[in-house]
């Protein structure tokens, strides 16, 4: 949401005043996602599964980079009656481009999934290559133009030079991955445990 619509929205939620409905998205929740409470067997199972998503969590990463997600990295773990495996939903990219701010404070930390073991594969740059190829590559200012065309102007409160400010920016970000990728790797969090 563009930050001045946010900022009427609040006003308008202080002021008790009628909000346009909310457009319904699809989501997804577990009954037993691995936290505190979590029996081993099934938190033990979950990290597993995420370990063994490793080359798409790399992705994941690199597109949190990318679009700024200043919330830590969040997954649904769910197994599908009658299955023993568990599989992971990556959810949550509200934050991403600073949430309503719509800009940029890169931080080495920022988007990393809390349990650095699921960046255990991640032996060098390798790892976040074919992701990082994919934002430079395929992500032009066509495809950017297509995109711009698609959005509701709900979701930027019809604010155009707020959108093309922030799309621009964007654009201009995806030389920037691998350095952001580096910066998380550098840091004293040391995620990359494996890292050459």
């Amino acid at each position: 949401m563009a930050p001045a619509k946010s900022a009427r929205m609040n006003a308008g939620i202080a002021a008790g005043l009628p909000l346009p409905p909310c457009n319904w998205a699809i989501f997804a929740a577990s009954a037993a996602a691995a936290g505190p409470g979590t029996p081993r067997a099934v938190s033990e199972a979950v990290e597993w599964v995420v370990v063994a998503l490793a080359y798409f969590i790399a992705g994941i990463l690199a597109l949190d980079k990318w679009t700024c997600n200043t919330n830590g990295r969040q997954a649904v773990f769910f197994r599908a009656a009658g299955e023993s495996r568990y599989r992971a939903w990556m959810i949550d990219q509200g934050f991403c481009f600073n949430a309503g701010e719509w800009n940029f404070p890169d931080a080495p930390l920022r988007g990393l999934y809390a349990r650095h073991r699921v960046y255990e594969s991640a032996r060098g740059m390798e790892a976040f290559e074919p992701w990082i190829a994919r934002i430079e590559g395929k992500m032009t200012e066509a495809v950017f133009d297509e995109v711009y065309k698609e959005i509701p102007g709900e979701w930027y409160g019809f604010d155009t030079d707020a959108l093309e400010r922030m799309l621009e920016q964007l654009l201009r970000r995806r030389k920037r991955v691998r350095e952001l990728v580096i910066s998380a790797w550098k840091s004293s969090a040391q995620p990359f445990p494996n890292w050459k």
